[in-house]
C-alpha cells in the first residue's frame, strides 16, 4: 500500500506549453543578445523579398532559423521560462518584418520550433527536478536510520536500567521514529509515487526496508541493553525466540491513543503488524541483529584468533565443559551459559554456534535420561530421530561410567552397568558402543595375561547381554561364543592362552571335518524336512521365539505353536524379529505348527545356516566323528547355533514371497532374496496399474501384440490363475530404495516393463525400530489402568508368578491403538457369550482360562464394573489425538473441539499428522465458517480431479466440484503436477498440451493453463505483491522458487495476508512451509526422475 501522510498535494499543469509553474524572468534580460541577429535576418528578408526568389528565401531562412536555436537550446537547455521568454521575442521580429507572402510559411516553422525548444528545455528541467526528489528521498531515508540508530544508542549510554532502557527504545520507535518514516514514505507517495516518479511496487519495497532497518536497530539495541546489564543470554534467548515467531518484547501501540501525529490505524502501522507475522522477516531480522550484536562485540575482528584456541571435541569429553555429566539432574539451566565456560569461547564465532547446538541437544537428552534413570520401566522417552536415539544411548552408557573398555569392565561399576542396560533395554536400543568396546580383540596375543583377563570378562558381560532377558539378536561375537561354550571362562589362563591362540590360527581348518560330519548326520535323518528333523526344527523355532512359558503351559491345545498365533503376539506385546522373515504371514488367528507355515525353501536355507553356525561353536580339537550334534549336552549349542541361523535368514534379507519367477504357478510362495515386499510392502492393485499405463505410453504398447493390456491387468486383478506378475531386484535404486522391474505372465507369454516399478504413494515405512510416537503417554496410561486391573476377582486368581503378563497385555492394546472397550481386534466366537464391549477381551481370557483350568471357571459379570472403570481411565488417560487415532466413541463436545483444533496447531509425528488432518478435513469441509481452502485441506483452490490423496466426498460448490484432501501437503503436490504437466518439461512424459516453458511468466501460469478463475482478483494481488508481478518468471526446477510462489497463491486463495494470519499464526507457518515443500517433492518424485535435475 502506499503510505499518505494527509498533508499536502501535488497538481500538474495541464499544458507542457505553460512550464511547470517556473517564475518567468523579465523580457530584457533576453532582447540584447539577439538584437544584432534581427538585425541581419531583416536585412535578408529584405533582399530576399525585393528579388522574389521564393527557394533562396526559405532556404537561407531555414539555416539561420536553425542557427538561431541551436544557441536557444544551449543557453536555455534546462529554464523553460527563459526559453520561452527569448524565442517568442525572437519568432514575433521575425514574423512581423516577413513579406507577406511568406509569413504564414515563416510562423509555421517558427511556432513548430517554439513548441520543440520549450518542450526539450521542461523535459530536461522536469528531469533534474525528478532526479533531485529522487535522491533527497534516499537521503532522508538515510538520515532517518542514522537517528534512529544514534537515538537508541544514547538510550543504551543512560542510567536507566534494563527494563526502562527497552520500554524507552520499544516507545522510541513508536512515537518517534515510526512518526518520522511516515512522514517520509507519505512524501515519497506523493512527489514520487503519484507523479510516476516511482512505480508503487518499489514503494512496497521502501516500506519493507524502513520497517525491517527499524527493527533491526530496535532488536539490536535491546540486545546491546541486555549486555550492558550483564544478562547478554537473556538477550540472545530474547533474539531466538523473534526469529521462532515469539517477540518477547512486543511494539505496544496501544500507547498511542493520546498522542498526536501517526495512530494506530494509519497504513504504516498496519503494514508493520502484518509485516512482523511473517516467518521469513523475523528469521531475517534476527539474523541482522546478530551480526550487528557480533560487531558490537568484536566478534569479527577477534573471533579468528579466539576460535582457533576452542577444542570442541576436548569440550565433549567426560570431564569436558560439554561433557554429559555437566547436564545430569538440572545442573544447566541454558546452553549459553554452559557454553561460555569452555576457554576461548566467543559470542557468535562458528564454533560458538556449535556448540550452542551440542549443549542444546545434550540438555534435551539428558532430561530424558534422568526420568528414564529414575523411573525405569516406567518411563519411555519419545526420539524424534535416530540421532536423538544414538545420543541418549550415549548418555546413558556415560551416567554409568562406561567411557571404554577399561570402565566397562570395572567391578565395582556392575550396578551402574546393569542400570543402565535395563535403561537401554527399556528402549529397545542395543548398546552398540558396548558391542564396538566388546568387538575389539587386542592387538596382543592371547599369551598376554591382560589379553585373557580381558577375554574372560568380557565373555560374561556378553553372556549376559545375549541373555533372553537383554538382547537375544544382537550380533554374534565369534570369538567370546566359542569362549563360552567351551567354557574357556573357567580355564586356566594358561589353557585359555592356548585354546584360543589355536582358535585363532588354525580353527578355519579344523572345523572343515566337523561340519562335514554335521552335514552327514543330518542329511541322513531327512534334516529339517524328515519326521524326526521336523520335531527338531519345531522345538527350535519354540525355543527361539519364545513362547509364553508358564501362562502357555495353560492353553493345553495350543503348546508348540509359533509366535505368529495372535494370542502369543497378544501376551508378549510384540511381534518376534523373526517372524517375518520366515512365514508369509506373521499373524495368525488359529495357532500353526510352524513346519506348517514354513516353505521348503527357507527351511533348506535355514538348515545350511544352522549346521554352519553349530560347526563355529563346536571345539576345534573334537574327534569328529564322535561329534553328536543333538547330545543332551549340546542345547545351549544348539541354541545359540539356531538363533544366528536365524539372524543370517535376516541380514540376507530372505522374505517368503508370491512373486518369485521360479513358482510354477500363480499364489506359490518361495524364499527369495531381496523379496519385493520386503521394500515396498503388499503391492497395490492401483500402483500396478499405474506402471502399466506409464510403460504403455512411453513404449506404445508393442510388447503386448494383439493382447488388450486393460483386459489383461481386470483379470490379473480379478485373480484368473492365468495371469501373476513377477518382481526381480535391478540392482539400480531410486531414492534410495532398491529397484525391481515388474513383469506379467501369461500363460507361456512373459511381458517385461522397461522402467523401474515404484509405487506412486510409496513412503519408505519399513523401519521395525521406528519409536512409537505417542509411547510415555501409553506407558502412563497402562500403569493408570492395571492399577484398576489388580482389583478384579480374574487377577486375585491368577498365580503369583503369571501376574506380570497382564501388563504386557494391556501395553499391548495400547500400543497396538485399540481400546480396552474394543474387541473387534480378536475374534467373536459363537459358542461364546456376547458381553459388554468393556470387557470382552478378560471374557475371553477368562474363558480360556477355564479350559487349562476347571477351578478357573469365571463368570465377567462379576468384574464388569471394574473393567468398565478401565475403559475410562484409558480414555481420560490418553490424549485426544490418541482418542481420534483408535475410533474410541468422542462425545459431541470432544469432537467440537478436536475438529476446529488445526492439526498443525499439535504436535504430531507424520503418521499421525496423516489421520488428524483427513479427520479434520472430513468433519468440517461443510463448515462455512472457515475459509473454503483452509477446511478442506485444498489450499491452493483446486477442482476435484481424483487426485492422489483426495478424499471423495463429492463436495459441490456451485457448479463446481471440489477437492477435498486427506492431507495439505497432497494440494500442493496436485498444483505443481498441474503445473508441470502444462509445462515443456514433460514431453514424452504425458500427452497433455504444452502450454509453458520451463521458466513461464506468472501471468503465463494463471492465464493460459488456465489456473485461475478470477483473474481480476490475481491480478490485484499481484498488485500488491512484494515478491511478484504479472511478468515474474518462475523457475518450475527451483524447489525454493516454487515453493514462495505456491504460498503466494495460498494466501490469495485464502483471502489475502489478514485471512491467512488468523488461520496460521506465526508459530504455525514453519509447518506450512514443511508441508508444501513436502507437496512439492512428492510432486516432483512422482516424475521419477524424468524431469531432470532440480535445484
Amino acid at each position: 500500500m502506499a503510505i499518505d501522510k494527509g498533508k499536502k498535494t501535488v497538481q500538474l499543469k495541464s499544458s507542457v506549453a505553460d512550464n511547470i509553474g517556473i517564475p518567468k524572468v523579465h523580457t530584457t534580460n533576453y532582447i540584447k543578445p539577439i538584437a544584432e541577429e534581427l538585425s541581419n535576418v531583416l536585412d535578408i528578408y529584405q533582399e530576399t523579398a525585393a528579388l522574389n526568389h521564393s527557394s533562396a528565401f526559405k532556404a537561407d531562412f531555414n539555416k539561420k532559423t536553425a542557427d538561431a536555436y541551436i544557441d536557444f537550446n544551449k543557453t536555455f537547455k534546462n529554464n523553460p521560462a527563459g526559453m520561452s521568454e527569448a524565442t517568442q521575442a525572437y519568432n514575433e521580429n521575425i514574423i512581423n518584418n516577413t513579406p507577406p507572402i511568406y509569413k504564414e510559411y515563416v510562423t509555421a516553422i517558427l511556432s513548430q520550433k517554439y513548441l520543440n525548444s520549450v518542450t526539450t528545455a521542461t523535459n530536461n528541467r522536469t528531469k533534474i527536478d525528478n532526479d533531485l526528489a529522487v535522491t533527497g528521498s534516499a537521503e532522508n531515508h538515510k538520515l532517518t536510520e542514522g537517528d534512529i540508530s544514534e537515538n537508541f544508542q544514547g538510550i543504551n549510554d543512560s542510567e536507566l536500567d534494563v527494563g526502562n532502557k527497552i520500554n524507552q527504545i520499544n516507545r522510541n520507535s513508536i512515537t518517534h521514529h515510526m512518526t518520522r518514516i511516515n512522514e517520509n514514505l507519505g512524501n515519497d507517495n506523493l512527489e514520487l509515487v503519484q507523479t510516476g516518479l516511482k512505480h508503487p511496487k518499489d514503494h512496497l519495497k521502501m516500506i519493507d526496508a524502513q520497517l525491517e532497518n527499524l527493527e533491526v536497530e530496535r532488536l539490536y539495541s535491546i540486545m546491546v541493553a541486555h549486555d550492558q546489564n550483564g544478562t547478554q543470554n537473556q538477550g540472545l534467548i530474547y533474539l531466538n525466540n523473534y526469529a521462532m515467531g515469539n517477540d518477547n518484547h512486543k511494539l505496544d501501540f496501544g500507547i498511542l491513543i493520546n498522542t498526536d501525529g501517526i495512530t494506530e490505524d494509519s497504513d504504516l502501522i498496519k503494514s508493520y503488524k502484518s509485516w512482523v507475522k511473517d516467518s521469513d522477516n523475523n528469521q531475517k531480522v534476527a539474523k541482522k541483529a546478530m551480526e550487528k550484536f557480533k560487531i558490537y562485540k568484536g566478534g569479527l575482528t577477534k573471533s579468528k584468533d579466539s576460535e582457533a584456541t576452542v577444542n570442541l571435541d576436548k569440550a565433549q569429553e567426560p570431564a569436558g565443559m560439554l561433557g554429559w555429566s555437566n547436564f545430569e539432574y538440572g545442573k544447566v539451566t541454558t546452553a549459553h551459559d554452559q557454553v561460555m565456560k569452555i576457554d576461548g569461547m566467543s559470542v557468535g564465532t562458528s564454533k560458538y554456534n556449535k556448540a550452542i547446538k551440542i549443549a542444546t541437544d545434550r540438555l534435551k537428552i539428558s532430561k530424558m535420561v534422568d526420568n528414564a534413570w529414575t523411573s525405569k520401566n516406567n518411563y519411555k522417552a519419545e526420539f524424534a530421530n535416530d540421532k536423538e536415539k544414538d545420543m541418549f544411548e550415549e548418555a546413558v552408557l556415560h551416567r554409568a561410567g562406561i567411557f571404554d573398555i577399561s570402565s566397562l569392565l570395572d567391578d565395582d561399576n556392575a550396578e551402574n552397568r546393569a542400570t543402565a542396560i535395563a535403561v537401554l533395554k527399556q528402549h529397545d536400543i542395543m548398546p552398540t558402543k558396548i558391542w564396538d568396546m566388546l568387538k575389539k580383540e587386542s592387538n596382543s596375543s592371547y599369551n598376554n595375561p591382560a589379553t585373557i583377563k580381558s577375554l574372560k570378562t568380557n565373555a560374561l558381560i556378553y553372556k549376559n547381554l545375549t541373555s533372553v532377558d537383554n538382547f537375544p539378536h544382537a550380533e554374534p561375537i565369534a570369538h567370546l561364543e566359542y569362549a563360552l561354550e567351551n567354557d574357556i571362562v573357567s580355564m586356566s589362563d594358561e589353557d585359555a592362552a592356548k585354546a584360543m591362540t589355536e582358535w585363532a590360527t588354525k580353527g578355519a581348518e579344523k572345523r572343515k571335518p566337523i561340519l562335514e560330519k554335521l552335514k552327514k548326520d543330518f542329511e541322513d535323518d531327512g534334516g529339517f524336512f524328515g519326521a524326526s528333523g521336523e520335531t527338531k526344527l519345531n522345538m527350535m523355532i519354540d525355543q527361539e521365539l519364545d513362547n509364553i512359558d508358564n501362562i502357555l503351559d495353560m492353553f493345553l491345545p495350543f503348546t508348540g505353536s509359533s509366535n505368529t498365533f495372535f494370542l502369543n503376539k497378544f501376551f508378549k506385546g510384540k511381534e518376534n524379529v523373526n517372524s517375518k522373515h520366515l512365514f508369509r504371514k506373521t499373524t495368525h488367528w488359529l495357532p500353526k505348527r510352524a513346519s506348517n507355515i514354513m516353505k521348503p525353501e527357507v527351511k533348506a536355507q535355514l538348515q545350511t545356516f544352522f549346521l554352519e553356525e553349530a560347526a563355529k561353536l563346536i571345539n576345534i580339537n573334537a574327534d569328529a566323528s564322535t561329534v553328536d550334534l543333538w547330545d543332551s549336552k549340546n542345547v545351549n549349542l544348539r541354541r545359540t547355533a539356531f538363533k544366528n541361523a536365524l539372524r543370517r535368514i535376516r541380514n540376507a534379507n530372505y522374505r517368503v514371497t508370491e512373486y518369485d519367477s521360479t513358482s510354477s504357478k500363480r499364489g506359490e510362495l518361495k524364499l527369495s532374496k531381496n523379496a519385493v515386499e520386503a521394500t515396498f510392502g503388499k503391492i497395490n492393485d492401483f500402483d500396478v496399474y499405474a506402471h502399466m499405463l506409464s510403460d504403455k505410453r512411453k513404449n506404445g504398447g508393442a510388447q503386448w501384440g494383439t493382447i488388450n493390456w486393460k483386459e489383461a491387468f481386470n483379470k490379473l486383478a480379478d485373480g484368473d490363475d492365468n495371469y501373476r506378475l513377477v518382481f526381480e531386484p535391478t540392482g539400480s535404486e531410486y531414492g534410495g530404495v532398491k529397484g525391481f522391474k515388474m513383469s506379467l505372465l501369461i500363460g507361456d507369454l512373459r511381458i517385461d516393463f522397461d522402467d523401474n516399478f515404484y509405487p506412486r504413494n510409496f513412503k519408505n515405512f519399513v523401519d521395525e525400530d521406528a519409536p512409537e510416537s505417542v509411547a510415555a503417554v501409553k506407558h502412563n496410561a497402562t500403569a493408570a489402568v492395571y492399577e484398576k486391573f489388580k482389583e478384579s476377582w480374574l487377577y486375585s486368581k491368577l498365580p503369583e508368578n503369571d501376574r506380570h503378563w497382564t501388563k504386557k497385555a494391556i501395553y499391548a492394546l495400547m500400543k497396538g491403538d485399540k481400546a480396552i472397550s474394543d474387541f473387534r481386534w480378536y475374534p467373536d466366537l459363537p459358542f461364546v457369550d456376547d458381553s459388554p464391549v468393556e470387557v470382552r477381551p478378560f471374557n475371553w481370557l477368562g474363558w480360556m482360562l477355564s479350559l487349562g483350568n476347571r477351578d478357573y471357571s469365571y463368570d465377567f459379570r462379576q468384574d464388569a464394573a471394574t473393567f468398565k472403570a478401565m475403559a475410562d481411565i484409558q480414555n481420560d488417560k490418553l490424549s485426544m489425538k490418541d482418542k481420534v487415532m483408535i475410533n474410541t466413541q468422542l462425545n459431541n463436545t470432544e469432537k467440537m473441539h478436536q475438529s476446529y483444533n488445526w492439526p498443525g496447531k499439535n504436535k504430531y509425528h507424520e503418521a499421525e499428522s496423516a489421520i488428524a488432518f483427513k479427520h479434520f478435513a472430513t468433519t468440517n469441509y461443510q463448515n462455512e465458517n472457515l475459509p473454503l481452502t483452509f477446511r478442506t485441506n485444498n489450499w491452493f483452490a483446486l477442482s476435484s480431479a481424483n487426485w492422489n490423496g483426495e478424499i471423495d466426498l463429492g463436495y459441490t460448490r456451485g457448479d463446481r466440484k471440489f477437492a477435498v484432501f486427506s492431507h495439505p501437503a497432497d494440494s500442493a503436490r496436485a498444483v505443481v503436477r498441474t503445473i508441470i504437466n502444462n509445462s515443456s518439461l514433460t514431453y514424452g512424459i504425458n500427452d497433455v498440451k504444452k502450454v509453458l516453458g520451463e521458466t513461464p511468466t506468472v501471468w503465463d501460469i494463471l492465464t493460459k493453463i488456465p489456473y485461475a478463475t478470477n483473474l481480476e482478483g490475481y491480478a490485484n494481488a499481484l498488485e500488491k505483491s512484494r515478491h511478484f508481478a504479472k511478468d515474474t518468471t518462475i523457475d518450475l526446477t527451483d524447489k525454493n522458487q516454487m515453493h514462495k510462489f505456491l504460498k503466494f497463491i495460498m494466501i490469495h486463495e485464502m483471502g489475502g495476508p489478514e485471512v491467512f494470519n488468523t488461520h496460521f499464526p506465526i508459530n504455525a507457518q514453519p509447518i506450512v512451509d514443511t508441508y508444501i515443500m513436502m507437496g512439492i517433492e512428492k510432486a516432483l518424485a512422482s516424475y521419477e526422475g524424468k524431469l531432470g535435475t532440480y535445484q
